[in-house]
């Protein structure tokens, strides 16, 4: 059987082209992660802010 021989030119596209799909998939996955970590951290901010008013109106509630 023969054996296909590519030229140094046509190696290079191949992998030029498998490199650049392996990029865009960490870059998505790079991005997914992030997209959860900052609503990760919204959330807790948010909770933490309501947090804070209640103790706020709790703390003037009771001084009047």
């Amino acid at each position: 059987m023969k054996q296909k021989s590519f030229s140094q030119e046509e190696v290079n596209r191949i992998i030029a082209t498998r490199i650049k799909r392996e990029r865009e998939r960490v870059t998505k996955e790079f991005e997914s992660r992030m997209k959860r970590c900052m609503a990760s951290i919204h959330l807790t901010l948010h909770q933490e802010m309501c947090a804070m008013k209640r103790d706020v109106a709790d703390e003037g509630g009771d001084e009047l």
